[in-house]
């Protein structure tokens, strides 16, 4: 889901392969953590390690996504995008101010529609672009290792989420939540 370019060197997108290792973290009822690790890759000349963490949270339509990069030479710039998959009749919405991307979509063989989103910091986020086969949410360039993101789906068969209205608002009030996070105090 999230490419990789190394500042330097043309802008062609790199992408890990499959992962090598895996580890859980956590395996309760309401959270499922766990983190993936690929082989390193090349980009533009720069070698990329990754960790991906992925956390699933009953009850969401979002999952978190946090990925570790490490590059060699050491602090280079990379320039990651998250992107969802292009698909036919698919109806595309993007919210700079909030900082996310959604899209309703046929499912093969007939099996209703579907939304697919991908929400970033809208502080961190360049702009939201295309490729032959995906849509893109490409964040600034940065020598910061650590890219936080969130993506998910809906299915209106669930019965939940419905129409791509609905799948809007879903993506749009979530977004604005993370904008605006709990606070907790405790006084004395």
């Amino acid at each position: 889901m999230a490419a990789v370019a190394a500042d330097s060197g043309p802008t062609t997108s790199h992408a890990p392969t499959n992962f090598v290792d895996s580890r859980v973290l956590a395996n309760g009822p309401i959270r499922v953590l766990f983190e993936l690790v690929y082989e390193p890759f090349d980009a533009n000349g720069v070698k990329v390690s990754h960790v991906l963490r992925i956390s699933l949270d009953a009850g969401s339509q979002l999952d978190h996504f946090q990925t570790f990069y490490t590059t060699q030479p050491a602090n280079q710039q990379l320039a990651v995008a998250v992107g969802l998959k292009k698909v036919k009749d698919e109806q595309k919405e993007f919210n700079s101010e909030h900082g996310w991307l959604a899209i309703w979509e046929p499912m093969e063989k007939n099996q209703g529609m579907q939304g697919l989103a991908a929400i970033v910091d809208p502080t961190a986020l360049q702009e939201q672009a295309e490729d032959n086969r995906n849509n893109l949410l490409v964040l600034k360039a940065s020598t910061a290792k650590k890219v936080s993101y969130w993506a998910g789906f809906a299915w209106d068969r669930a019965g939940s989420i419905t129409s791509a209205a609905a799948w809007k608002k879903y993506v749009d009030e979530f977004a604005q939540g993370l904008l605006s996070p709990i606070e907790v105090s405790v006084s004395h």
